[in-house]
């Protein structure tokens, strides 16, 4: 599909909705295009304007999906929610007649196949959506793998820009995307949240069933989180290998947050730009160990807020108004300075975003 434009598609916010999987989100799956059994499908150069639910819905077999240099706008719902099976029921309540196999003896059982893989977003822009359903994002996942949201701006959603809604399988790479003012219409999170209350058996780590998903990348991002911020990453609820690095993250209460059983998440060589501390994280099993290392951390208060073992904080620099800190722990893994000017700050992350920032910038 090339060059063509959707609007004016039926409301969908009052037709069935399912519960993707152990995430906070309740999801209709219906949209203006919907695809399900598809492979190497190409959706480029395409306008998704003044829909009143989903723009894209990649559910269930899919394999190598490309969404590319199309513009979203004035949606009622999501701009593209990718969303697997795993065989719960016998056949999908919201799509009459879409059988599944071997249900319901596989409810976390995700080796079948009946999931996307290699979905790709890229070069898109999306604004202006969630108008109806709040609990919304410019790219939604639930039970799908390895997809790679890369060098997208996304800006004024009610919710997070990105939700990853559980820890299926993994291999996942979010890159050179600029992102905010995100969560305009609540509480919690902010461009980035993710969810993994629920283990899921796939393939795609090592290539033989594991319980354990492959690791996810963030890296060379642009995030703002100037409304309702809480921080940029938010990894909650149980949310596990996650490298998240050489980012530029403005705003938030924390830099790095990671709670509720959550572990090896690692951040490193990250720009935070006037967060109020550095960490929060909860301890976890010996060997899912978390990291926080040479980060630059611009902070509006004196307190690091959680310490790690040396081993795991270490080689960060800190600024803070009276170039102090105040910390009951012994050692915070860096060195601290005053609060650098913003043109420092500008010149520390166009170092490491480069083009990103200028266009970003102008934008």
């Amino acid at each position: 599909m090339k060059g063509l434009r959707f609007s004016a598609a039926a409301p969908t916010y009052m037709m069935p909705y399912g519960v993707p999987s152990g995430g906070d989100w309740a999801l209709d799956r219906y949209s203006a295009i919907f695809m399900q059994g598809t492979q190497e499908t190409l959706i480029h150069g395409c306008t998704f304007e003044r829909l009143d639910g989903n723009a894209v819905m990649v559910s269930g077999y899919n394999r190598d999906t490309t969404i590319q240099q199309s513009d979203f706008a004035y949606l009622g719902g999501n701009a593209v929610a990718v969303w697997g099976y795993t065989n719960e029921t016998g056949s999908d309540p919201g799509r009459p007649g879409v059988v599944l196999a071997n249900a319901p003896q596989a409810g976390v059982d995700g080796t079948d196949g009946e999931h996307p893989l290699r979905t790709t977003v890229q070069n898109c822009s999306a604004r202006e959506i969630g108008l109806f359903e709040k609990q919304s994002s410019f790219f939604f996942q639930a039970k799908a793998a390895e997809s790679r949201i890369l060098s997208n701006v996304f800006f004024n959603g009610p919710r997070a820009g990105i939700n990853f809604n559980d820890g299926f399988g993994g291999g996942d790479e979010i890159a050179w995307n600029l992102i905010f003012s995100t969560c305009r219409e609540s509480g919690d999170h902010g461009p980035f949240n993710s969810w993994d209350r629920q283990p899921f058996l796939t393939t795609v780590r090592t290539g033989e069933p594991s319980m354990i998903m492959q690791w996810r990348w963030i890296h060379h991002n642009f995030m703002v989180d100037n409304f309702s911020p809480q921080e940029a990453i938010d990894n909650d609820d149980g949310s596990c290998y996650y490298k998240t690095h050489d980012n530029f993250f403005v705003y938030g209460w924390q830099a790095m947050k990671t709670d509720f059983g959550g572990h090896d998440n690692h951040h490193y060589d990250n720009i935070y730009a006037y967060v109020d501390h550095a960490l929060g994280v909860d301890p976890t099993l010996p060997g899912h160990e978390q990291y926080f290392f040479a980060n630059y951390v611009v902070m509006q208060g004196e307190m690091v807020g959680t310490c790690l073992p040396q081993k795991q904080m270490y080689g960060n620099r800190y600024f803070t108004p009276s170039g102090k800190l105040q910390e009951g722990c012994q050692g915070f893994g860096g060195q601290v300075s005053k609060t650098p000017s913003d043109a420092e700050i500008l010149t520390q992350a166009k170092m490491k975003l480069g083009t990103l920032l200028d266009i970003s910038l102008v934008v």
